[in-house]
């Protein structure tokens, strides 16, 4: 069914209407009210699927559209191939959890992330133009520019250190080609 349809989602939606239109025509209306512009896709790529009628509108401005035999027995031999070929291992399985029931004697103590040991000397350094306000992160194969690399963990570093300590962090190039980046305390 809509072979000439290669676009999945396109394919799919064909399909909806077209269930659309057999409901609405196996029911007590014997007909579906459907927008014009999408009656008319469909029939243009299943021309013995639907007849439509313009003449007769609903409040919104669909029109009828009536599935032909053909389309409800296509429609049919599709849900009964679909529902054939469908694995048993896609089909849901339910599983039931069982939990352990404990009784506690002392209350566990929360453990929340903490603090975490800083990947960087931010802690250590001095204020500029002390002795020891900055360090160097060489430039490797895997972080060629590590400054722009530090830039988010310097940033952090200033938020974590408000008001007390401030940081940035600088390029360091020789001869045009960048060999690493400073880390300074500012203040």
């Amino acid at each position: 069914m809509f072979e000439s349809v290669k676009n999945k989602t396109h394919k799919q939606g064909f399909l909806s209407l077209l269930t659309f239109i057999v409901g609405g025509t196996q029911g007590e209306a014997g007909f579906a009210y459907v927008p014009k512009a999408d009656a008319e896709k469909l029939l243009k790529v299943e021309p013995t699927f639907i007849t439509l009628d313009a003449s007769v509108k609903n409040a919104q401005g669909q029109i009828k559209a009536v599935a032909t035999s053909v389309a409800i027995e296509a429609l049919t031999n599709q849900a009964g191939n679909t529902a054939q070929s469908e694995p048993a291992a896609q089909k849901e399985t339910v599983t039931t959890t069982t939990y352990e029931i404990r009784t506690l004697t002392v209350l566990p103590a929360i453990l929340r992330g903490g603090k975490k040991a800083d990947s960087y000397p931010f802690e250590k350094l001095a204020a500029f133009p002390d002795a020891g306000n900055s360090f160097f992160v060489p430039a490797t194969e895997a972080k060629p520019n590590p400054a722009k690399n530090l830039a988010s963990t310097v940033a952090s570093a200033n938020k974590r250190y408000k008001g007390v300590k401030e940081f940035t962090v600088r390029k360091e190039t020789i001869e045009g080609k960048t060999t690493g980046a400073l880390v300074i305390r500012t203040k």
